[in-house]
């Protein structure tokens, strides 16, 4: 029988404190690219969004046309414009014209400028480091991480995230964290002597499964079952022919819709299962037997 632990430590924050993800040193990059004419991003787009997403490489394909949409040069801009899968004016013709007139679809954008702004609009790769730090690290994962833990009863501790740690280095110099095309540079000298150096060479490998490749095989009977145009018609939140556009899309290899349309596929059967669904009666309710018809 194996052990059972109560504690765990984890390295979540490292990503977020030393540059660990791609779209990091995206920003870096993007602050030359945002600085093309409009025109030139445009064109360099649309050519990018013939690309074909072959089994993969379809993440990587994905990021690249993330990464070259046109951009207005704010840095809050590009860079919830590289996390984002489903850019605003695809989103807003996903709502049917009744749903659109309620929404204003800039909630994202706001928060990320205002964050932007508080902290005094800085540079280079504090920029992406700091709007991860107040967004997807503390929103995203920092809250599933314990949900999943008491889910187990497993107290986990983040030390990469203890505030006398980050004060030392989120101040450190881009050079000193990143190099070129190198993530975590400062992370892997300091513990070059502690780990083999295969270990420090290793390419990242995030926590997802194949979502992609599900929607199109084992769960695509699901998904078109749940997205069909009368249910959507029948709902009255989503346009049936946007919704279509996007599933021809991901199936047929165009553009990787695993994003959206997964969260799609969670809102319908969500909403199967708790508005459509007659309510469950409170347990220890006695059941009410529906009054016999006359003979």
């Amino acid at each position: 029988m194996g052990a059972a632990y109560k504690v765990a430590l984890t390295g979540i924050g490292g990503d977020e404190l030393f540059a660990g993800y791609r779209r990091h040193i995206g920003l870096l990059v993007g602050e030359h690219y945002a600085r093309l004419p409009r025109g030139v991003q445009w064109g360099v787009s649309a050519l990018a969004n013939l690309l074909w997403e072959p089994d993969g490489a379809s993440l990587t394909v994905d990021r690249l046309k993330r990464f070259l949409r046109p951009s207005n040069g704010s840095a809050p801009d590009r860079f919830l414009g590289y996390l984002t899968r489903c850019p605003d004016p695809d989103r807003h013709r996903l709502y049917t014209a009744a749903v659109r007139d309620q929404l204003r679809g800039a909630q994202a954008k706001a928060r990320f400028r205002e964050l932007y702004g508080r902290h005094g609009a800085p540079g280079g790769l504090a920029a992406a480091l700091y709007l991860d730090y107040k967004t997807f690290l503390a929103d995203d994962v920092l809250a599933l991480s314990d949900r999943m833990a008491m889910a187990h009863s497993l107290e986990i501790r983040v030390p990469l995230v203890d505030h006398e740690l980050v004060e030392r280095v989120f101040p450190l110099p881009d050079r000193v964290k990143i190099g070129l095309w190198q993530n975590k540079r400062l992370l892997k000298r300091a513990l070059r002597q502690r780990l083999p150096e295969h270990h420090l060479r290793a390419p990242k490998r995030g926590f997802v499964g194949p979502t992609a490749e599900w929607l199109r095989h084992e769960l695509r009977g699901v998904i078109e079952e749940e997205l069909a145009p009368d249910r959507l018609g029948r709902l009255g939140y989503f346009d049936p022919t946007a919704v279509r556009g996007l599933l021809d899309d991901h199936f047929a290899r165009r553009h990787n819709r695993a994003g959206i349309l997964w969260a799609l596929l969670c809102f319908s059967v969500w909403h199967r299962a708790y508005v459509e669904a007659p309510p469950s009666p409170c347990p220890g309710t006695p059941a009410v037997e529906a009054p016999s018809s006359p003979a």
